[in-house]
């Protein structure tokens, strides 16, 4: 009996794992991509004022997410799990007929004939080097553009270990069925390591085994203006300014072949505006807020798109014609936040606290053919909430008072993801430093 062993059911869970990967989106969730907000205020640069700014994100070793119920879970959660003997008589039913065999000599001895672990890790770091440059057009009119570099560091691991009881089985037996000794000799021939099941679960499907890497690409460029509308309304204590400006998708793509590389841009040109105010409730103590809806155009490039909706990893290989040029259409965003800043009036330094939240609903795909392009929305819509805290300094009163050369500010700050749907639990220190000239 020769028996030809694949895998089965588990391959739609396996994808589940590494298609959330995909889902970070180091892109949106992350601050990889997309330059994090910090400090947000109502002020614009003064007429004929310059200002350079140089942005350091750095964020914790990042392995878990919130899932689509808001759980908290590992990356590769549902990867690391036991392949039974079923699983693989689900692929091959010769293979059943030999556990059926087996059992039928004595009770749950077929059970006992295969049986395999999977392991697997994912952790990601990024850093964002961020530069942007900004100038005061008039005294309410400000224009600015930024680019991010992002260094992407993907830890993974993935091994599988399985016990495989056919050689000793097919000695003990081989007098009484040489057939069926013979049919468990072939399994026991077969090593169902490692490579193995890299080769059945990725390499057949075209795609690449997991694997760690280390990647720095310049992400999406951002030009902008920026308009104070209300400048000391309220008795001098109201502030409110819009700002409007254009992404340009100049970052990476995802990988077709990898699917922890998930590109260090968000894949299409896009729009926002954002609201700010501020109240300065006494000379110690502003109050703030910031609103930001957001919009990506639809873009088209290369995906694997599934049959239906069991197809969890889609084909690769030309001969499956899995892979087509699908246009993607992405819902609104919107991003605010609340926060209060303390500062000592003349000293330069403050202090504050924002809590912020961020929303985007499913994107839309389609493309030729009669492919499950709905599959491919899933994980796509998201939420979260982030808590931020920070400190400043700035040498601008200094300055003004010329005791310090260079008018500067220095911010330092921390986020922390509080919780959220189709995000990961990610936290990031971040350094600002802005001249002005």
């Amino acid at each position: 009996m020769a028996v030809a062993v694949g895998v089965g059911r588990y391959r739609k869970s396996t994808w589940c794992a590494w298609g959330a990967c995909v889902a970070i989106s180091a892109i949106g969730s992350l601050p990889g991509a997309s330059p994090a907000q910090a400090a947000e205020t109502a002020n614009v640069l003064p007429q004929g004022i310059s200002r350079f700014r140089m942005v350091g994100v750095f964020t914790a070793d990042i392995g878990e997410k919130f899932n689509s119920s808001g759980m908290l879970e590992p990356f590769a959660a549902s990867l690391n799990r036991s392949v039974t003997i079923q699983d693989y008589v689900a692929k091959e039913p010769r293979l059943g007929q030999l556990v059926d065999a087996l059992n039928s000599l004595e009770s749950g001895l077929g059970n006992r004939l295969l049986n395999t672990n999977l392991y697997s890790d994912f952790s990601l770091q990024a850093r964002q080097f961020l530069f942007a440059y900004e100038f005061g057009l008039t005294s309410r009119l400000a224009l600015g553009i930024r680019a991010p570099i992002v260094r992407r560091t993907v830890t993974a691991s993935f091994r599988a270990e399985s016990v495989n009881n056919a050689a000793y089985m097919a000695e003990q037996i081989g007098k009484l069925s040489p057939e069926l000794s013979a049919g468990i000799y072939d399994v026991g021939a077969k090593n169902f390591d490692t490579a193995f099941f890299q080769a059945a679960l990725f390499g057949s499907k075209g795609y690449e085994a997991p694997a760690s890497f280390e990647k720095t690409e310049l992400g999406d460029t951002e030009f902008g203006a920026k308009y104070k509308f209300i400048d000391g309304g309220l008795g001098g204590a109201l502030g409110a300014s819009v700002q409007a400006g254009v992404r340009i998708p100049t970052g990476s793509a995802p990988s077709l072949t990898q699917v922890f590389d998930t590109g260090s841009g968000a894949g299409a040109w896009g729009v926002g505006v954002q609201l700010f105010q501020e109240y300065k409730a006494n000379p110690y103590l502003t109050l703030a807020a910031m609103q930001k809806v957001s919009r990506h155009f639809p873009d088209t490039r290369r995906r694997a798109v599934p049959r239906n909706a069991e197809d969890s990893l889609p084909s690769l290989l030309p001969e499956d014609d899995q892979v087509q040029d699908v246009r993607r259409s992405q819902a609104l965003a919107f991003d605010g936040e609340l926060a209060s800043t303390i500062g000592v009036p003349g000293s330069g330094v403050t202090a504050w606290s924002a809590l912020q939240i961020s929303a985007q609903g499913a994107a839309k795909f389609s493309g030729p053919g009669e492919l499950h392009y709905a599959g491919l929305s899933r994980g796509t819509d998201m939420r979260k909430t982030a808590l931020e805290l920070g400190v400043g300094y700035s040498t601008i009163p200094l300055f003004l008072k010329k005791r310090f050369r260079v008018p500067l500010d220095v911010d330092a700050l921390y986020n922390v993801t509080l919780n959220g749907k189709n995000v990961a639990l990610a936290s990031y220190g971040r350094v600002d430093l802005k001249f002005y000239f």
